[in-house]
């Protein structure tokens, strides 16, 4: 359940649920950066594309001009296609894949998984300064990677009311994978702890 600062109002097009993921947004926003690349050029990666925060960082990478590469379950593969990302399956192989994507190389990658994808991020020559997680502290301790998008991605009204117009004017997708009442938020986060929703998971009171 997301507070909302003085100055902002949800967009009134979309459903609650949507509207109180824009704090959120915000913070996907700070992860996915304002330094994109040009089309064609070297790109951008990220782990856990079609997740909560993976899917807006995306989409907000995207509109920064980066190439944008997806790692994602097939079943999600159709999703990143149509937000003009290229897809990536996970597995034995993964790095080999994401070359052939990206025949000019990688030059930022945003990990939202964990599990290994910053040592990766590295072996494909991403600069340190160039790789963000946020669930992996002990590799970006050990490596001296960012950890941007936690607390330090405190949201202003200004930030929040150019997200939600994005929002109301459909040119950024919020996905909400399942939405719960706050008595059923140990089902919520069984489904969260699986790490393969499409999406965010909200809590309504």
């Amino acid at each position: 359940m997301a507070h909302t600062p003085a100055g902002f109002s949800k967009p009134k097009e979309r459903d609650h649920a949507q509207g109180s993921q824009v704090r959120r947004v915000r913070r996907d926003r700070r992860v996915a950066g304002r330094r994109g690349g040009t089309p064609g050029a070297r790109g951008r990666a990220g782990s856990g594309a079609a997740g909560g925060v993976g899917s807006l960082a995306v989409q907000l990478a995207h509109r920064t001009g980066a190439t944008v590469i997806g790692l994602a379950g097939e079943s999600n593969h159709a999703w990143l296609k149509s937000h003009d990302a290229i897809p990536v399956a996970y597995g034995e192989g993964i790095a080999d894949r994401i070359r052939a994507a990206a025949p000019s190389g990688v030059d930022a990658f945003i990990d939202t998984f964990g599990d290994g994808y910053v040592e990766l991020a590295l072996a494909l020559g991403v600069a340190t300064d160039r790789i963000d997680t946020i669930a992996d502290v002990a590799a970006a301790e050990k490596h001296g990677v960012k950890t941007d998008g936690g607390v330090a991605a405190e949201p202003g009204a200004e930030v929040l009311a150019e997200l939600a117009g994005l929002i109301a004017d459909g040119q950024l997708e919020v996905p909400i994978a399942n939405v719960y009442r706050l008595a059923q938020v140990r089902e919520a986060y069984a489904e969260l702890e699986r790490r393969h929703t499409h999406g965010k998971i909200v809590l309504r009171p």
